[in-house]
């Protein structure tokens, strides 16, 4: 809690839209994809195949610090 009052939001509006239990996209309030270049800066870490969804998800959260977080479809999560 105290990471989330000292920073400043990185992205105002993160949408995280759920596909199914093995799928979701996560947007900006413009629609622009916010997913794919995060997975594309973790390449250089170590291997990306073996993290969860719920992990990837607190990461990226962690790292844009939305002030607001929109989940659609949520009955679509099994989670």
């Amino acid at each position: 809690k105290f990471l989330v009052t000292i920073q400043e939001p990185v992205v105002e509006i993160v949408h995280i839209v759920v596909r199914d239990s093995h799928k979701f996209d996560i947007i900006n309030e413009a629609g622009k994809d916010l997913k794919q270049p995060y997975l594309e800066s973790l390449q250089y870490e170590d291997d990306i195949s073996s993290i969860s969804n719920d992990d990837l998800i607190m990461s990226m959260l962690i790292t844009f610090i939305p002030k607001k977080i929109i989940i659609h479809h949520e009955e679509k999560a099994h989670n």
